[in-house]
């Protein structure tokens, strides 16, 4: 077998998660030769896949020195190829219309998108073909205008959770259906079991990046895919306005690869890492960098579960299957954002309590209903990603909007009561450290001065540079991010393809 790093790609791309995954297969249908570099392996399939001991990966996951928020953690890393979809719940959303504008918060704002949404909205389309979601665009106040129905319908409720629907929509409130990834057909792979929110799932009926995109993807003969391999930096050209290759830690010793373009898919956090490790005479403060905004604006979603308790345990069943919109764009009396309600999947979230809590907290869980709630975190420059002196990951985060998040809160607590919950169980604070569904640590624009990259994801800085995950995200919304970065990696690979083919 020829050495996959002694050829030239026209394309070559670190991270396979939702937007490298994504890209790759979009690159790979259209003829290009695509090199699709993972730093972790595939995760097998295993019964512990759909056991606590499987459970966000932890029985899978490496650790690597981080400081957040001003202290040194062994932080958990996933990396897997189909990166975090592995352990998504599968939950594929628009972003509302109203997102793509500017948004006021009581303390800030989120800035209007260098885009708008209808010159995404064909991607959305496409990617939900892609990934078979099943979904309906009725009872969704906030639903945006469609060009496509969805591809399946959506996922009935399980009876437990049809009664508490029907409470919801007593009190007057518009209960949509989540729209979920899932091989859920007669033929199809999903049993809906209860093992899908944050676990692997061990019958590939969850439509991750790897079984939807990276597994097609190969089977053209047009994608090579290299696992357990670390991209350390990228190399330019002396005047740094081309990447010339990618420096790789592979088994042991440092190799490199060549294409025609590059692009870095690591994720919120390691992405941004990886271009400030790739300084140089042209590019002092990291590369594609002029602007100095390599790994600020980190943003996402506030975040805090609900437990709705009673007294017998709650059977294994499929539960994240609805959203309450109503309150996305204010209240009565609130004229401010506030965000969404979603069903949870079935999470053992008692595995991250110690001493004496854990078992008091696995006792009411396993008799409990679970939901979140997610509000936007607006993006701040002081939030963000850089190096520490040592090299590793520093992440300052703090969040934001905690006044519409916590009115969000209060107004679930009560419309729980009043569905026949009168001990729900909350936490009052969004808590510290990196934000649920990170983004924008290397925001798009149009303006090189007040963004990373351009509007197709390409570094202003570096003309065969691409960034195509999380990252380009200049706010998150209040919905799952998943969805908009797989559709942006359609669009970007259109448009990488038609440049390749113009040569």
């Amino acid at each position: 077998m020829a050495d996959p790093l002694t050829q030239r790609y026209d394309v070559a791309v670190v991270g396979s998660g939702a937007g490298g995954g994504t890209l790759a297969w979009a690159l790979a249908r259209h003829g290009r030769k695509v090199l699709l570099i993972e730093q972790g392996d595939h995760l097998p399939a295993e019964p512990d896949n759909a056991t606590d001991a499987g459970v966000f990966g932890n029985k899978y996951c490496t650790r690597e020195p981080m400081d957040i928020c001003g202290r040194r953690h062994d932080f958990p890393v996933h990396a897997y190829v189909g990166g975090q979809t592995k352990l998504y719940g599968a939950a594929l959303y628009r972003f509302r219309e109203a997102d793509f504008g500017t948004l006021q918060f009581p303390d800030g704002v989120s800035p209007a998108w260098p885009l708008g949404y209808g010159e995404l909205e064909p991607w959305y389309c496409e990617a939900e073909k892609l990934y078979r979601v099943h979904g309906a665009a009725h009872d969704d106040p906030t639903e945006p205008p469609r060009s496509c129905d969805f591809p399946f319908p959506a996922v009935e409720h399980e009876p437990v959770v049809a009664r508490l629907v029907q409470r919801l929509r007593r009190q007057g409130l518009h209960v949509s259906a989540i729209p979920k990834a899932i091989d859920l057909h007669s033929t199809g792979n999903c049993r809906l079991c209860t093992t899908c929110d944050a676990y692997a799932c061990p019958t590939h009926g969850k439509l991750d990046t790897e079984v939807a995109c990276i597994r097609p993807a190969l089977a053209t003969g047009n994608l090579t895919l290299l696992t357990g391999a670390r991209c350390q930096r990228l190399l330019t050209s002396g005047d740094g306005r081309r990447v010339t290759g990618m420096e790789l830690d592979y088994r042991g010793q440092t190799r490199s690869v060549e294409a025609d373009i590059h692009v870095a898919a690591c994720g919120v956090v390691h992405s941004p890492a990886l271009l400030l490790r790739s300084a140089s005479a042209a590019h002092p403060d990291g590369l594609a960098n002029s602007s100095g905004l390599v790994g600020r604006y980190l943003c996402g979603h506030n975040a805090s579960f609900f437990f709705l308790p009673g007294l017998k345990p709650v059977p294994a069943l499929h539960q994240k299957t609805f959203a309450v919109h109503d309150f996305y764009l204010g209240d009565r009396g609130f004229p401010y954002p506030m965000g969404v309600l979603q069903a949870a999947g079935r999470m053992p979230v008692w595995q991250h309590v110690d001493g004496w809590q854990k078992p008091v907290a696995e006792f009411i869980g396993r008799r409990s209903l679970m939901c979140f709630i997610m509000s936007e975190i607006w993006p701040d420059p002081d939030n963000r990603v850089r190096l520490a002196a040592d090299g590793a990951v520093q992440v300052d985060f703090r969040p934001n909007n905690v006044r519409a998040f916590r009115r969000l809160r209060s107004r679930f607590m009560s419309i729980f009561r009043r569905a026949g919950y009168p001990a729900v169980l909350s936490s009052r604070h969004p808590g510290i450290g990196i934000p649920w569904h990170p983004v924008g640590t290397l925001r798009f624009g149009t303006d090189p001065a007040t963004s990373v990259l351009d509007t197709w994801c390409r570094a202003h800085d570096v003309d065969n540079l691409y960034v195509v995950d999380s990252c380009f995200l200049p706010s998150a919304g209040a919905v799952n991010t998943s969805l908009t970065v797989m559709a942006q990696a359609l669009r970007v690979g259109d448009r990488i393809h038609r440049q390749l083919e113009a040569r």
